[in-house]
């Protein structure tokens, strides 16, 4: 996400924002410099607070460039929410939410477009039941509301990139699914977690897959009923590298 230039947003937001702005806050400083009274000051902030519902209005209603600093705002956000929920509220997910959510196939990566990623949405709590079981008994898997379950169809990677793209580029594209439908998730305000320890066999006969389709990851999905721990993690210096890599 691109830093945008103070010249750049102020072009974008228009001249007229930035005067109203202006012009709310001289009467906020009138307000106070020149009121004769406590009524005074009262009309003053009133004018002041319509003022600047009117201003946030139209920054709001305007078609800001994608790579504006809300944009930015948001996606960082959405980053800084992300966890691994594990306990849900006993509360469905709408189908109307959930559609939204499944809108993010439309916008997915994948080696050369060989789009070999598939989902298989889970509801079925005799099927949730068999997933938790597939997945070395996790439990968390069987009572989430709704499970997702996302797949590589490795025909579509193998046939343009071969052997590396059957057993290397159809998991990576799957990844790229899963780690997009969990930010999704967020979005809605809901909570998800992936789960990649599992039997592939065992998943593969539950959910009836071919060999040729390989199954990436089950991503719990529902009201999260718990807050995220504040993990530790290793500096950034440690984990960036610049041109080579060193110890």
């Amino acid at each position: 996400m691109r830093r945008v230039g103070i010249r750049r947003l102020c072009t974008s937001l228009g001249e007229g924002f930035f005067g109203n702005l202006f012009k709310s806050f001289r009467i906020f400083r009138r307000g106070f410099c020149n009121l004769a009274g406590t009524s005074g000051m009262l009309t003053q902030v009133l004018k002041l607070r319509s003022e600047t519902r009117r201003v946030y209005g139209f920054l709001r209603a305007r078609d800001l460039p994608e790579d504006s600093l809300s944009a930015a705002m948001d996606f960082w956000q959405i980053v800084k929410k992300r966890f691994m929920c594990r306990s849900y509220l006993d509360r469905d997910v709408p189908n109307e939410v959930l559609d939204r959510i499944l809108e993010v196939v439309d916008h997915l990566p994948s080696a050369g477009h060989t789009q070999p990623q598939e989902l298989i949405v889970i509801r079925n709590q005799n099927t949730k039941e068999s997933l938790a079981l597939a997945a070395l008994g996790q439990r968390y898997v069987a009572e989430a509301p709704l499970d997702i379950v996302v797949v590589s169809d490795t025909r579509r990677s193998k046939q343009r990139y071969g052997r590396r793209g059957e057993e290397f580029y159809s998991i990576v594209d799957g990844a790229f699914a899963a780690m997009l439908l969990m930010p999704a998730c967020i979005n809605e305000g809901l909570g998800a977690a992936f789960v990649g320890a599992f039997d592939d066999e065992a998943v593969r006969a539950v959910l009836q897959l071919p060999n040729v389709v390989r199954p990436i990851g089950i991503i719990s999905i529902g009201y999260c009923a718990e807050k995220g721990d504040k993990l530790s993690r290793l500096s950034r210096h440690r984990i960036i590298h610049y041109e080579t890599w060193e110890e």
